[in-house]
Parts: structure tokens; sequence; C-alpha cells
């Protein structure tokens, strides 16, 4: 197994494997918050499976395609972060999520009427390079679309409610909104800022690597998981204390 595919592997499977226990609790009890952890998980899993996709094409239509579908969990996962911080964090301007979805559903239909993708209007070369010892694909050459502005405002729509969300949830006073505020909301922002950090660098030519946007978010499916698993474990905590005190 090459270097590439078990890196990317690795992600795939801690995003599924972090998917099980909390779709579970999430049916069980109904919890929103659990389902739309689910949903980003997965999403996150899929543009990693799209990465793998991109850098194992081989002609300028295997790109297109793969940079095309990878296009769905990302619409996926902006669903998911607008539906979990509304649920878990219980603040924030609902409009500003509303129109972040719109924005990019919007841009996912523009990515699948104006072919290749969104991110070009036609591609013409596709550079390969060594990276950790194999030959991969890294970002296509060609005519940029316009229509990549779209995706650029839906990120800016996503930050703009999880920050107003934090702020919210911050000036509530209380420990326990305020650790919400920074592990949630703090997490959301400074890895939505590093992915669009990377992506810029890479899509200008900056640095020559693979699309690595599903490494940060898998920064903000960790810090999720880590605040529901806390939940978790303080509701166990809670009910023992219960039945002793019954007990007693």
């Amino acid at each position: 197994m090459s270097w590439v595919t078990f890196i990317w592997g690795s992600v795939i499977g801690a995003c599924v494997t972090m998917v099980l226990p909390h779709l579970f609790i999430g049916i069980k009890r109904q919890a929103a918050a659990n389902l739309f952890f689910t949903l980003a998980a997965l999403s996150v899993a899929g543009m990693a499976c799209g990465e793998l996709a991109i850098m194992d094409s081989r002609t300028l239509a295997e790109v297109g395609r793969a940079i095309q579908w990878t296009h769905v969990p990302i619409f996926a996962l902006v669903l998911a972060i607008v539906g979990f911080v509304r649920s878990y964090l219980g603040t924030g301007r609902l409009w500003l999520g509303i129109a972040a979805c719109v924005t990019r559903l919007v841009s996912l239909i523009i990515n699948f009427a104006f072919p290749p993708n969104l991110n070009f209007r036609e591609i013409t070369a596709l550079r390969h390079v060594n990276f950790l010892g194999e030959t991969i694909a890294t970002r296509p050459e060609g005519l940029a679309s316009p229509w990549m502005h779209l995706t650029e405002l839906s990120s800016l729509l996503v930050l703009a409610f999880v920050i107003d969300a934090s702020v919210l949830l911050w000036r509530r006073g209380d420990t326990e909104a305020r650790r919400r505020a920074l592990t949630v909301g703090g997490s959301i922002i400074l890895f939505i800022f590093l992915a669009a950090g990377l992506s810029t660098l890479i899509n200008n030519n900056v640095i020559h690597l693979p699309y690595l946007i599903s490494f940060p978010f898998l920064g903000v499916i960790v810090a999720m998981g880590y605040e529901l698993s806390f939940d978790v474990l303080r509701a166990a905590q809670l009910a023992q204390r219960f039945q002793a005190s019954e007990a007693a």
C-alpha cells in the first residue's frame, strides 16, 4: 500500500469510526447534534475519497469528474456544520446559516449544469508531481470559472454564522457556555481559515501539493466528537450520582 493511500485512508477510517456510536445515539435519543455530527463525519470521509480520486486521475475527463463529485460532500458538510452549531450551541442568526446553505446549493447545481465542474470552464492540462514517493495528479490547469466566487461567498457566510453563534454563546457568561463556544466555535473558525488558506495557495500555484481540504476539517470533526463524548460522559456521571443518592 502506498503512503498516499494509507494517509487518506486513515482519514476516511477515522471519520467512519466516529460515525457509528453517534449515529446510534442520535437515532436512539433523537439528538439532532449527533445526527448532524454523523453527516459531517461522512462528508469529510467523502471529501477524502474525492481527493484520492483527483490524485489518481490520469486524464482531463477523470480529474474533471472527480472535482465535480467532490462538491457533493462539501455541500453536505456545510449543511452539517450549520445544523450542528445551531442545534448544539443553540445560538446564531438562522438566516446566516440558511443563506450559506442556499448559496452552496446554488453552486452545486451550477457545478453539474456547466461541466467540467464549478472550478473550471475548461481544463487544458493535468500536472503530475512526485509526492511521498509516488506520482500523483495535483491541481489541473485551465480556464477558471467565475462561479467559484459563489463557494467563497458560502464559506464567508458559514464563517460569519459560526462567529456570530460563538460570540452570542460566550456573552452568556457561564463557564460551560464559554467552554463550548471556545471548543466548538473556535475550532470550526480556525480550521475553516486553514482550509481556505490551503486552497488559496494551491489554486494560485504558490505551493504544489494535492488538495488537502479534508485534513483541516478532520480537526473540526475531532472537536465536535470531543464535545459530544464529553456530554455523554457527564450524563453517565450524573446518572451514577443520582443512583447513589437514591440508594442513600
